[in-house]
């Protein structure tokens, strides 16, 4: 069937006083891009992750749901053994997707599992993922075990992950990220404030590639 990608606007404004503007000699009006660019990095996981599909995106998480065909829960989890480790969760899960012909480029996590993950391994056999290899901020890629790109959020539920084949899927931006500035809109010329205003239009639908099998989400993985 045909499903429809809506743009729907994303938008967060910082205010500051005109004083700290003016006496930081630009380092505050850094700091607030800063924390914007942060915030709609936060706000587009969020929605390719759990948008409802009403009046926002639709999410991986809401497309695959809590159980049915590409839902599994994971056997005996444990930190000291190999069977039991999130390794081997994501491998059963990246199995079942390549079984259906698709190709498991990815997987995301709750961040606290993440770090479980780096902890887990045996005295004898040491960890089984090298805990000293690079940790990415939340929203960005990590080249780690099974040539899948790892990403944590803490807007995936904990004791649950998703391995799919993460280039199926388009995650669209409109006319990009932008930032509109004003000390004039609403009381700021009272308040002898300046707003900034950042904004951009996304789009994502994830029932395509769902629904033909692309993604399998594994509950029960963690200890």
């Amino acid at each position: 069937g045909a499903y429809n990608a809506t743009l729907y606007t994303l938008a967060r404004i910082f205010d500051v006083g005109n004083q700290l503007l003016r006496q930081s000699e630009g380092a505050a009006e850094s700091l607030v891009r800063s924390r914007l660019a942060r915030a709609f990095g936060l706000g587009e996981d969020y929605y390719a992750l759990q948008g409802s599909g009403s009046s926002e995106p639709y999410g991986l998480l809401t497309a695959i749901g809590t159980s049915g065909p590409y839902v599994s829960t994971f056997g005996s989890p444990s930190d000291s053994t190999v069977a039991g480790s999130i390794i081997s969760a994501v491998i059963t899960a990246a199995g079942a997707i390549a079984n259906r012909g698709a190709v498991p480029d990815g997987v995301v996590l709750n961040s606290a599992d993440f770090y479980e993950m780096r902890r887990q391994g045996s005295d004898n056999a040491g960890f089984w993922t090298d805990p000293f290899m690079q940790v990415a901020g939340i929203g960005q890629d990590v080249n780690g075990p099974l040539g899948l790109r790892w990403r944590h959020s803490p807007n995936m539920p904990s004791d649950s992950l998703v391995v799919g084949e993460y280039g199926s899927t388009w995650f669209i931006r409109g006319q990009g990220y932008r930032v509109d500035v004003s000390s004039e809109a609403g009381t700021r010329w009272d308040t002898n404030e300046t707003g900034f205003r950042g904004e951009e239009e996304i789009a994502f639908d994830a029932r395509p590639s769902v629904y033909t099998g692309h993604f399998q989400r594994i509950t029960n993985a963690i200890p």
